[in-house]
């Protein structure tokens, strides 16, 4: 959807393996922007195969609460390395705040979450403002979407 709307940008997209590609693939057809999908580790900083600076965004999108904490560091230590001056990285999911769930569900989805795996679960907005400063990123906004997500947004100072 991102990317046959901006048409004008060019999306590299990357998962932890290789077993998804021919989805992403399929739902790329027909898309020039968008490069042939490759793996990414994004618990390991500096990202292998990506020139620091060279990047104008990054956008994760339903990671930190379906991953370890090492790949939410990954991914602010990451995005740093990888994001030229003024770069933006936009992380889309569902978070608590200031240790709150937004609602029930959001808790009972934790819950869940931390059932299946003891290293997943709601990250909290002011954990990810701390990893954005610690890391040269100053956060900007965060946006309230539907389904109880947000989108939050860091810019490279």
């Amino acid at each position: 959807h991102f990317a046959a709307a901006t048409p004008w940008l060019t999306w590299k997209p990357t998962e932890l393996t290789s077993e998804t590609f021919d989805s992403v693939r399929a739902w790329c057809t027909g898309l020039d922007n968008v490069v042939e999908p490759r793996e990414l580790d994004g618990s390991a900083a500096p990202w292998a195969g990506i020139d620091d600076g060279s990047l104008d965004a990054v956008y994760a999108c339903n990671v930190c609460h379906i991953s370890p904490y090492a790949v939410t560091q990954g991914l602010f230590s990451g995005s740093a390395a990888a994001l030229a001056e003024g770069g933006v990285l936009c992380v889309y999911g569902p978070f608590s705040v200031r240790g709150e769930f937004t609602t029930e569900s959001n808790r009972a989805f934790d819950s869940s979450l931390r059932e299946r795996d003891p290293e997943w679960g709601y990250r909290d907005v002011e954990d990810l403002k701390g990893l954005a400063e610690a890391n040269g990123l100053a956060f900007r906004e965060a946006i309230s979407m539907p389904a109880n997500n947000f989108l939050m947004l860091f810019c490279k100072k």
